[in-house]
């Protein structure tokens, strides 16, 4: 998790915190309905902003991402409507539970490439929001803003130089000699793998070797000369989790699954055509990662 994420869950984190304590502190001069728009807009806020967040930081785990992202929206919900009535209580929970499990689902598809971005909207969107909530229940319970609160632009100005200031600051780390020359060593062997191959063909001495990155295979076309068996290798070196999945002609399916850094294999025999093979990983396929193996005669 870099600087700014971290920064950015601590600022919504204040911002949930700030509305929680006026809602119970002013909870007799807010009227039920009002409570209850409260309690369903927290709700959707933390549970998308929330779901978004574990989508994207537990890239492939839906299962336990959604789980965790429900449970982030139904108790933000819930406990914002607390002051108020039951109904309060339940539209918070439920608007919590549906906020949390679109934003889980959001997070896990996007591509690794547009993560960052996909969070910097949600922030953002959740800071509109909760400053529109704020304003409104200020105005309802008759109290005085902050200044900087009370002022848009000053707030804006404020925001926008605090957040340039955390980008000087988020500057990635130098890469230690021994994970350079290990990068270094794994670039230079893909790179003997496939100027070895002739005419496109990634074999040698039968075996095929598939390179996974984010998002990409290498090579993308493969050449193997059919009857004869082979051993197709795929080696992840991508910073997340990688697949290649395939169907044969006989309607089986050639799966293989990576950690990054991992190496998995698989010994095949396909009788002679064209076949596609892909990352079925969500959003995965869309961003690029598939390839063709053309087995010859």
């Amino acid at each position: 998790m870099d600087m700014m994420i971290s920064v950015e869950i601590v600022i919504a984190a204040i911002i949930v915190m700030w509305i929680m304590k006026t809602v119970f502190t002013y909870r007799n001069k807010i009227s039920p309905s009002a409570g209850m728009m409260t309690a369903m807009t927290m709700g959707m806020l933390i549970g998308l902003l929330g779901g978004v967040t574990v989508g994207v930081l537990n890239p492939g785990g839906l299962l336990h991402s959604t789980i965790i992202g429900v449970l982030i929206g139904l108790v933000g919900g819930f406990i914002t409507g607390l002051p108020f009535t039951t109904m309060a209580v339940l539209d918070g929970g439920l608007s919590g539970l549906m906020g949390g499990m679109m934003g889980v689902m959001l997070g896990d598809m996007v591509a690794s490439n547009l993560q960052s971005i996909l969070l910097e909207y949600m922030f953002w969107l959740f800071i509109c929001f909760t400053l529109i909530l704020i304003y409104l229940l200020y105005d309802v319970i008759t109290l005085k803003l902050p200044l900087l609160i009370r002022s848009p632009i000053l707030l804006t100005i404020t925001l926008v130089l605090f957040f340039l200031a955390i980008g000087q600051l988020d500057v990635p780390k130098e890469v230690g000699n021994e994970e350079e020359r290990t990068n270094s060593h794994t670039i230079h062997e893909e790179g003997k793998e496939v100027s070895n191959a002739k005419g496109g063909v990634a074999s040698l001495d039968n075996i095929t070797r598939v390179v996974a990155r984010e998002f990409s295979y290498s090579p993308k076309t493969i050449q193997i000369e059919g009857g004869k068996p082979f051993t197709l290798i795929m080696k992840n070196i991508g910073d997340i989790e990688h697949d290649l999945e395939l169907t044969a002609a006989d309607g089986s399916v050639i799966h293989l699954h990576a950690l990054p850094g991992e190496e998995k294999q698989k010994h095949l025999n396909l009788p002679v055509g064209t076949y596609q093979f892909e990352c079925t990983l969500p959003g995965h396929k869309e961003a690029g990662m598939l390839g063709s193996m053309v087995v010859s005669k």
